[in-house]
């Protein structure tokens, strides 16, 4: 990947993390959030009392179409 390539990705994907501050931002009391390492995330379900944990990557295909890395 070339370095005009590396810049968009990181574009992008710090346009997700944006809005996901934004939604954490929002206060609300049922969820808590929690970055750890590097691309993953926990969000805390304090009502249901159960956690997600999140991975943040880019979606990889083959010539297929097919998702490689989900």
């Amino acid at each position: 990947m070339n370095i005009k390539e590396q810049k968009a990705e990181a574009r992008d994907r710090n346009d997700l993390i944006d809005h996901l501050i934004k939604l954490i931002e929002s206060d609300d009391k049922r969820y808590s959030f929690e970055w750890s390492c590097g691309n993953a995330m926990e969000i805390f379900d304090k009502e249901k009392e159960v956690g997600y944990v999140l991975h943040i990557d880019k979606i990889e295909y083959d010539v297929d179409g097919n998702a490689t890395n989900l």
